[in-house]
């Protein structure tokens, strides 16, 4: 699994267990800037996002 399936898989559980609205605040534009092992780094399009 690449680090784009990966992170779509997650957001694809988070969407069924967290609030339309909250999903939409707060994962909506994430996605992974790095993956090295088991470590994973999140980030957003900018710092307001």
């Amino acid at each position: 699994m690449n680090t784009e399936q990966l992170w779509q898989a997650v957001l694809g559980e988070l969407e069924l267990l967290i609030s339309k609205a909250n999903f939409t605040t707060w994962f909506k534009n994430t996605f992974i800037a790095s993956r090295e092992g088991e470590t994973v780094i999140i980030a957003t399009p900018n710092a307001f996002t």
